[in-house]
């Protein structure tokens, strides 16, 4: 099946992508897909999308948008503690918010579900902030 969207969405796409590397296989086999097939196609669609060659890596399966450096504060790093570090400007509010997301979507296992619960809002919510920080121009909130 995922074979079956990689080709669907590269096509569309104008896309070089025709393979995916071992990581991204495995995740894709590992993901129990709690939204069903819907959350495996578009999670696909957008790896396809962020692709620059012709093999999708796990990264790929990652929003790309923001990408400032996160990692634990202090000296813990026990995966219970967000920071972001930044060069010179401050990130925006919306970057933020946004990388905290993607940090509690990996935090629960990809489980966009539970994630939304966690954070204390709908799911679609959470879809909608998703996509429109990945195309913000393409998918007015």
């Amino acid at each position: 099946m995922a074979y079956l969207f990689l080709r669907r969405f590269a096509s569309e796409n104008d896309s070089s992508a025709k393979t995916f590397s071992k990581d991204a296989l495995k995740f894709i086999v590992d993901n129990c897909w709690r939204g069903n097939v819907r959350e495996l196609e578009n999670s696909i669609e957008r790896a396809v999308v962020l692709c620059a060659g012709p093999e999708i890596a796990l990264e790929d399966f990652l929003p790309k948008a923001v990408r400032l450096e996160t990692k634990p504060v202090g000296e813990s790093n026990d995966g219970r503690h967000f920071g972001v570090n930044y060069t010179n400007e401050l990130p925006t509010l919306d970057e933020v918010i946004f990388q905290y997301i993607e940090f509690a979507v990996g935090k629960n296992g990809g489980a966009r579900d539970k994630t939304a619960k966690a954070l204390g809002i709908d799911r679609k919510t959470l879809y909608k902030r998703m996509r429109h920080e990945i195309f913000p121009t393409a998918i007015p909130v």
